[in-house]
């Protein structure tokens, strides 16, 4: 049986939250179906290792926002689990910091794929107004390789194709920069 976890707590306490007071945070991507179906999977064989990181939200009072863990969460919900393991970040008030801090942790997951960290790049970019050199730097990693992916991303969503073959790993960043 899952233990029902409320009252105060110390700042990175895991504590487990009902599904439906959990809700996503707008520049987290789309996961696909077989994305949630391989995260069902492995929670079941393995269980939640890893919480969430969420911040409250202001309407509706004991509410989160799911900053990362969003194929997590949704396949915990699908699951029919009562409580799913967070920490609650209070220290991500402001929404730029909230969005730079879901960016940097969705794109330093070593499952993440390029197009993830493209979407993510591209979100820091075009919604926090960051420079491609600010979110290079954010996210650890070369200006360069910020822009490949960006670029690749971009070619992606001109040829759907390749897209999917880079969704199904038959594809990667480096087959595509000699492309674009």
């Amino acid at each position: 049986a899952k233990k029902r976890t409320t009252g105060t707590h110390k700042p990175d306490q895991v504590i487990g939250l009902p599904p439906e007071k959990l809700h996503d945070h707008p520049g987290n991507p789309e996961s696909t179906e077989a994305d949630i179906i391989e995260m069902m999977s492995w929670l079941q064989e393995n269980g939640q290792d890893e919480p969430l990181d969420v911040r409250p939200l202001p309407e509706p009072i004991g509410h989160y926002q799911v900053l990362s863990g969003k194929r997590r969460m949704a396949a915990a919900t699908r699951l029919g689990w009562e409580f799913i393991k967070v920490i609650i970040r209070r220290d991500l008030e402001d929404d730029i910091d909230a969005a730079a801090f879901a960016a940097r942790r969705n794109v330093e997951r070593r499952t993440e794929g390029d197009l993830r960290k493209a979407h993510w790049l591209r979100y820091q970019v075009n919604e926090l107004g960051m420079t491609v050199a600010n979110a290079a730097s954010y996210n650890g990693m070369a200006q360069s390789t910020a822009s490949n992916l960006m670029a690749i991303a971009d070619m992606c969503d001109k040829f759907p194709y390749w897209r999917d073959l880079v969704i199904a790993g038959e594809m990667s960043a480096a087959h595509l920069r000699p492309l674009k």
